[in-house]
């Protein structure tokens, strides 16, 4: 009796400290997109990338190195004197053709905006992945709860099974299919019980967070009644507005147009300075100077440069299919989720209208039916299971309406802070 009671104390006082736990604070879409996109670690190796790209833009400015040069001639082969020959110091600078420097340091900013989009495909990558995370628990969360409903069903068969066995009505075979079918929903729920934990591990990763830290109450599913869907253009015409693919393909016909602006550039000549001073014996020191400049449009010079405008000619194009090809991909997309949200909401509402109800209606009458005597236990069994899978359907339909609303959402910039990121 002692041993029993201390047994008792001991399991209130854990139940009590459990409960004096604090409870993991509510995780919102909203928070949990904000946090995979900002405090991912991917995103520190983009931004460093990004800074060492942009570390090359001010090397276009500057010059190339000047050159000394030392010279010395007539130097007698009787005589080893330094003395007895002619010495010249000479130092040269080369300089490039007016405004190329210029044109050089647009197309390393070019490059860095073409690096830039890389954060924005990232938040898009980020976003996309933690709203399935973040519908995928919350999935599991409402599946375990139907299945606790579908097991409480299940023990009140079990428990009218009981009741006219011991009445000498029943068979103990109904008793042994109730505690199958509950031993069934029991693997079910463990299934959830690891769908969630999984969900719960991606989660805490995409947010840059422990794998095992606790995630509070969830945001419910979208509101049913009422239920109003985007029109596609305008949808598209957001998306467009700020969608990295389309920014990308910008940012790369920008790059193009700057290769095109150097390769004209280079039909200018380069210039070189030179200066010195000359040593001679038994005469006056003189200074030297010599100008040159480079002959770009030689007829066997012209060649490299043409080459190098059809090259940026030809990526100019190809910029210009790919942003066909990327705006034709968006409008694909966005039709997409919006075919699966309208699909799904109307799988909904059938299923949470006219199937659920009729399926309650069945399996009350049936549960009269055998509790009265008049039926046997398996059609209670088979109703129970079908207004389980029903419901579980529901749960899962209504998380792809929310899904693909969500990811427009997404698509849209309105979840992810960086509308800013628009194409020109």
């Amino acid at each position: 009796m002692r041993c029993r009671s201390g047994l008792v104390s001991a399991l209130l006082l854990s139940v009590a400290s459990a409960a004096a736990q604090p409870a993991a604070p509510p995780l919102s879409m909203a928070e949990a997109i904000g946090r995979a996109v900002n405090q991912h670690p991917d995103l520190a190796a983009i931004e460093a990338n990004i800074a060492a790209v942009a570390a090359r833009v001010p090397i276009e400015r500057g010059l190339p190195p000047p050159m000394v040069e030392l010279q010395v001639w007539q130097w007698p082969f009787n005589r080893w004197k330094p003395t007895d020959a002619q010495w010249m110091v000479m130092l040269e600078q080369e300089l490039p053709g007016k405004g190329k420097r210029d044109l050089r340091v647009t197309r390393a900013r070019a490059e860095v905006a073409v690096a830039g989009v890389e954060v924005a495909r990232h938040h898009l990558e980020m976003a996309t992945q933690a709203v399935e995370r973040y519908l995928d628990l919350r999935i599991a969360r409402d599946t375990q709860a139907r299945i606790a409903e579908a097991e409480a069903i299940v023990r009140q068969g079990i428990d009218a099974a009981e009741l006219r066995y011991a009445a000498g009505s029943g068979a103990q075979q109904d008793v042994l299919m109730g505690v199958v079918e509950l031993a069934r929903l029991a693997d079910e729920r463990l299934m959830a019980e690891e769908a969630e934990r999984m969900a719960a591990v991606q989660l805490n990763s995409l947010m840059h967070r422990p794998p095992d830290a606790p995630i509070g109450p969830l945001d419910p599913a979208r509101t049913d009644a009422g239920m109003a869907f985007p029109a596609e253009p305008d949808v598209t015409a957001r998306v467009t507005g700020w969608h990295p693919d389309l920014a990308a393909v910008e940012r790369e016909t920008e790059r193009a147009v700057a290769e095109r602006n150097l390769g004209l550039a280079e039909r200018k000549p380069d210039y070189v300075v030179q200066g010195g001073l000359m040593a001679m014996p038994s005469m006056t020191d003189a200074f030297t100077a010599r100008v040159g400049f480079s002959w770009p449009n030689a007829p066997w010079a012209r060649h490299r440069v043409n080459e190098m405008l059809k090259s940026a000619d030809a990526a100019i194009l190809a910029a210009t299919a790919q942003r066909e090809s990327a705006t034709v991909r968006i409008r694909q997309e966005v039709a997409e989720q919006l075919v699966t949200a309208q699909s799904a909401e109307r799988r909904r509402a059938l299923l949470a209208d006219s199937v659920l109800p009729a399926l309650q209606h069945a399996l009350e009458i049936a549960r009269i039916d055998y509790a009265a005597g008049r039926s046997a236990f398996t059609p209670l069994l088979e109703l129970t299971r079908r207004l389980n899978e029903a419901a579980l359907d529901i749960i899962r339909v209504r998380a792809d309406r929310d899904r693909a609303l969500t990811t427009l959402d997404v698509l849209t910039g309105d979840l992810t802070g960086q509308s800013h990121v628009e194409s020109r």
